[in-house]
């Protein structure tokens, strides 16, 4: 099963992990005992997602459905169950290295395209 918040990807889209590490988000509040308490977040890592030459295809509801999703401010949630990739975790559209999502018809006119989709993973879930 691989979605992206209320979006069914095509199973043979497949996973790349960048492995760039963006930095450790962290707070550090004062409790009532007037001890310093630290907090901090996972690393978040880039991620992308992408439809192969041979695979992974996008029908063109699913990519009219991912252009409504990005169109939404809400961060989408990415359920990916592949073999021996699991993640379940709430993600962000990155935009640094171009387009957050990309889609190009197979060939000119085809309904069917080839996508590309950056992620920014914020949290495990």
């Amino acid at each position: 099963m691989k979605r992206l918040g209320d979006v069914d990807l095509p199973p043979g889209m497949m996973l790349e992990q960048t492995g760039q590490a963006l930095g450790r988000a962290s707070a550090s509040r004062m409790a009532l005992s007037g001890r310093v308490v630290h907090f901090a977040a996972p690393a978040l890592r880039r991620i992308t997602l992408a439809s192969q030459a041979d695979s992974g295809w996008l029908p063109p509801a699913t990519a009219a459905a991912l252009h409504a999703l990005r169109a939404t401010a809400q961060a989408p949630t990415l359920l990916w169950l592949d073999g021996a990739d699991h993640l379940h975790c709430v993600t962000a559209w990155d935009e640094e290295a171009g387009p957050a999502l990309a889609c190009a018809p197979l060939w000119p006119g085809a309904a069917w395209a080839l996508a590309t989709i950056r992620l920014i993973i914020l949290e495990d879930v």
